[in-house]
């Protein structure tokens, strides 16, 4: 988004506790509190997780913060905009447009206000819903299904390091311990998070420690970003952030 927003000659500026500020200067992101985002922006388009704190994130209170004639988009998940605060800010001329593809209620009821109302866009949140995706997916799951069953190991699994049976055997305990770490310290740490240093001791400075060093990634991310943060995709979204993870061993 903010590369498209660059292009366009927009100034972009950006709350988010977990993109270091030298990963925003080399994106040309301004990072700013919160409210001072409310209240400086044109265009606000949200790309969070609906956490308990996520929950109308953006509310009666927000909105007034807001220039009149702001322009809202929500394509995260519904219920991080409050609709009847967001209708309000509508019918008030507060908000002059916004764009939907996710609602409070799933799905959709179709005598919501926000679907008859001219200055709103609203589309299903289907973009993995195309034929050609469906068959390459379906293509990708099936290899990869007969791959876990043919012991050729486990790949892509959200829930599940990549690795052997015998190996995930010794590992477990550890990746199950990682991640706990991991969300304890998102909780106590305190600014953006710059950078992860792990050290490994004792059995298993011998071993591949990838696969714990990624749980507890995840387990530090998910806080934040919630369900989109998976054994996957931890360590480039860490990446992407700016956040440095550096592993060391020990005998």
């Amino acid at each position: 988004v903010a590369k498209r927003a660059n292009a366009f000659g927009m100034k972009v500026i950006a709350f988010d506790p977990y993109l270091s500020k030298e990963k925003a200067e080399q994106l040309n992101i301004e990072l700013v509190e919160l409210n001072d985002l409310f209240k400086q922006a044109d265009f606000i388009t949200v790309h969070t997780p609906l956490t308990d704190e996520t929950k109308h994130l953006i509310s009666d209170k927000q909105f007034a913060m807001m220039k009149n004639g702001v322009r809202v988009i929500n394509c995260a998940r519904g219920g991080i905009i409050d609709e009847a605060a967001l209708i309000k800010a509508i019918e008030s001329k507060k908000v002059a447009a916004a764009a939907l593809d996710v609602y409070e209620k799933e799905p959709p009821d179709m005598n919501n206000p926000l679907f008859k109302m001219d200055n709103v866009v609203t589309v299903p949140h289907l973009g993995a819903s195309t034929e050609e995706a469906q068959l390459k997916v379906s293509i990708d799951i099936s290899k990869q299904v007969a791959d876990a069953l043919l012991g050729r190991g486990i790949r892509n699994a959200v829930n599940v390091p990549s690795l052997y049976g015998e190996a995930l055997k010794i590992l477990e305990p550890y990746i199950n311990l990682g991640e706990k770490i991991g969300a304890i310290q998102s909780q106590i740490a305190q600014g953006p998070v710059v950078q992860v240093k792990i050290r490994y001791r004792g059995e298993l400075v011998n071993k591949n420690v990838q696969p714990i060093t990624i749980t507890i990634v995840k387990g530090l991310l998910t806080p934040v970003l919630g369900e989109t943060v998976n054994t996957v995709n931890a360590t480039s979204i860490a990446k992407e952030r700016g956040i440095a993870v550096v592993e060391s061993k020990f005998a």
